[in-house]
Formats: structure tokens, sequence, C-alpha cells
């Protein structure tokens, strides 16, 4: 099978950003399938650390963390991945694509950016799959003649794709053309994003690690984390340590409790429509911005770097500006989407023109 090799556009450019184009995005990913040192680390760091590795953080001994091991496997340039060929999921990787490394330097902080703008977007993505009826998970409950529903969210189940179960659901639903490409339809669920994501998300799917890779664990007992609980986490901690004192307790002013609880429920909807109408527009800046990216970068093709030097150069700290715009876009939406009391924020926006 032939491959197609799609090389770094303007590296240099992009050097000290943190944001991937998408043949270097699949590079990050595959760096878990073929790096199992890399994937063990990952996974022991979302389990927790144990007694003997908090014992030997910032110690001489201290085993390097998962970030720092793809940061070195990424930087490396003899460690060169290339996709399989899956037309199925999209028209992109038809063919493999062999991910050639470019000038592209990733650090541990890009590294932390890229990964929880990535999942942010997949988060929405996976959650809008489960939820639509459409996707291969849900088959189940169409197909099964007991009718089955409701079920809780696993690794089993969450953002899987299972083949024969979305085949059987296209067969039933006549649906020809998804029977074309064996039933999957992740890809409709881009939306907006970038088709890296849909290869991150059919890497996750074979790693088995979407559900860890979401974190969709209990908020407050993950002890590898640096960060402090979320207000939802540490509220949910306080309730199970008091459930029982308090379900003991009887309200004295219960009218009042209802209404209060009723406003709360309202403030919470305005403020999710908010949320809901935010992100579309961070989402669209984001598009917009890359769009205009890629229209810089095919005129930079056309100019001479010494002759057209003052315009070459121009259109180089566009692309800077450009970058950054997208970089902040992507911070506010994952940090929109991340937080569940997230409040309404004014946007920040940085117009670059072309």
């Amino acid at each position: 099978m032939q491959k197609i090799v799609i090389p770094h556009k303007n590296a240099r450019a992009r050097n000290e950003t943190s944001a991937l184009n998408c043949t270097l995005s699949h590079d990050y990913i595959l760096i878990f399938v073929h790096e199992e040192e890399v994937l063990t680390a990952y996974l022991g760091h979302t389990d927790g650390l144990n007694r003997e590795q908090l014992d030997s953080q910032g110690s001489d001994k201290a085993d390097k963390g998962w970030i720092e091991l793809h940061c070195e496997c990424f930087n490396d340039p003899e460690k060169v991945y290339t996709t399989k060929a899956n037309p199925n999921l999209h028209d992109r990787f038809k063919e493999e694509i062999v991910c050639e490394k470019g000038a592209y330097e990733l650090t541990p902080d890009k590294s932390k950016t890229i990964m929880q703008t990535n999942k942010s977007h997949l988060r929405t993505m996976i959650k809008n799959y489960n939820a639509s009826g459409n996707g291969s998970d849900m088959a189940k409950h169409d197909c099964d003649e007991d009718g089955m529903g409701g079920e809780e969210e696993s690794q089993e189940n969450f953002g899987r794709f299972n083949r024969e179960l979305a085949k059987k659901r296209a067969e039933l639903k006549g649906q020809d053309d998804l029977l074309l490409v064996d039933g999957d339809d992740r890809s409709s669920f881009l939306v907006m994003n970038t088709v890296d994501l849909l290869y991150w998300w059919d890497v996750m799917d074979e790693l088995e690690m979407i559900f860890v890779f979401m974190g969709k664990l209990h908020d407050g007992v993950n002890s590898s984390s640096d960060k402090t609980p979320g207000a939802t986490a540490r509220r949910r901690v306080g309730n199970d340590a008091n459930s029982n004192s308090q379900s003991n307790k009887k309200s004295k002013t219960g009218s009042k409790d209802d209404i209060q609880r009723e406003m709360v429920k309202n403030v919470g909807r305005i403020n999710n429509t908010l949320n809901i109408a935010t992100a579309a527009i961070l989402r669209q800046r984001i598009s917009d911005a890359k769009d205009k990216m890629y229209q810089i970068e095919d005129a930079l093709d056309e100019l001479d770097k010494v002759a057209d030097e003052r315009k070459y150069q121009r259109n180089v700290r566009r692309l800077e500006e450009l970058q950054k715009d997208i970089d902040s876009y992507e911070l506010q939406l994952s940090d929109l989407e991340e937080s569940e009391d997230a409040q309404p924020r004014e946007l920040t926006y940085q117009a670059a023109s072309v």
C-alpha cells in the first residue's frame, strides 16, 4: 500500500507554539501505540502514585513521568511513526500517513496543553456520540430483543466502536451509506473539530483507554493529580462524609428550601445555555483562525524568502499571532468544558488580519 508523507509546513514559524498540525497530532498519539514504556507510565499516572513513587518524587531516583518520556520520543528524529490505513474512519486515512518530525519541539508544558485541549474536544464528541442513538454502542439498545437501556458508563461502552453492532444497526435502519463504511459514523460527530481527533479516538479505542483517558473516575481519589480537587469533587467528598448525619436532619423551612433549590436550578439552566453559546463561538473562532493560517501558509509557499523577505516575515508574524489566538481560544474552551460549575466569561479576542 502506498504511503503518503505530509511534512510539517512552516514548522519553524510555529516552533514556539503549543498547537500541532494534524500530522504531528497523529505522531503525538501514536507514541502510546509504539512505545510501551510511555503507555505504561501514563496508565500508572492515572491509577495514582504508590507510596514508593510518592516518597521518591523530587529525588535523584525518581522515575521519569509519562510526559517526559513522551516528549523524548516525540523529539527523537529516529522515531518516525506511521498511521494505519482506515478509510472507514475518514477519507483522510485511506492510506497510511508517515508522520515526519519537522522542526517542532515538544515540551512538557506544551504536551499538557495539547492533551488537555484534545481531551476536552473528545469528551464533547464522545458525549454526543453516546447520547445520539447513532453510535455503535447504542446499537444494542436498538437491536437486542430485551431492549436493554440506561446502562451505566464504563470502559466497555464509553465511546467504544463495535463494528458488528454498527453494521447490524445500519442494516436494520436501511442506511446503505453507513454500510459502505461498516457502520462507522464517528466522523459525523467532528462538527468543527479537526480530523486528527478521530485518529486519537480510534487509537484510544484500540488501546482500550478511552474511559481512563477521559478521567471517568471519582474526582476526589486520583492521588496523581497535582491540583486541588475542583468544587464539584470537594462537594462530593463532603457529601459522602456527611451523608449519614445530613439524612437524619429535617428541614424546618421546607418551602423556602424548595424555592431556593428551584432558583438554583433556573440559574444553572441559564448558565448552561450561555456556556453552550460561548463554546460554539470559541469553536467558530478557532475554525476561522485555522482557515486564515492555511491561506497564509499557501501564500508563503509562493514567496521567495530572500527576494520577498519583508512580505515573508510579515506573513510569519501573522501566523504567530493567529496561533496565539488559537491557543487562547482552545484554553478557554478547555476550561469551559472541563468545569461542571463553569460560569460565563468575557471572551478574549485578538484579531489578526490576513
